[in-house]
């Protein structure tokens, strides 16, 4: 969680964006930990980034207003 919050601080300062940065990270990381969870639930039959790209349409812009 630490390295995603600077890593999204560091963006937003480029950016000069408005994100909250603390929520953020905690919401990326519950995302990937949750993909990891269905991962080792399905017996790691299920990719981790299956529908990544679909998903990731839907979370990019409420995170970054692109």
């Amino acid at each position: 969680e630490t390295q995603l919050r600077q890593v999204l601080r560091e963006g937003a300062l480029a950016s000069g964006g408005g994100l909250d940065v603390n929520e953020a990270a905690r919401l990326l990381l519950a995302v990937i930990e949750g993909r990891i969870a269905q991962f080792a639930r399905s017996d790691f039959r299920l990719s981790p980034i299956e529908g990544w790209e679909q998903q990731w349409a839907l979370l990019r812009p409420a995170l970054f207003r692109v």
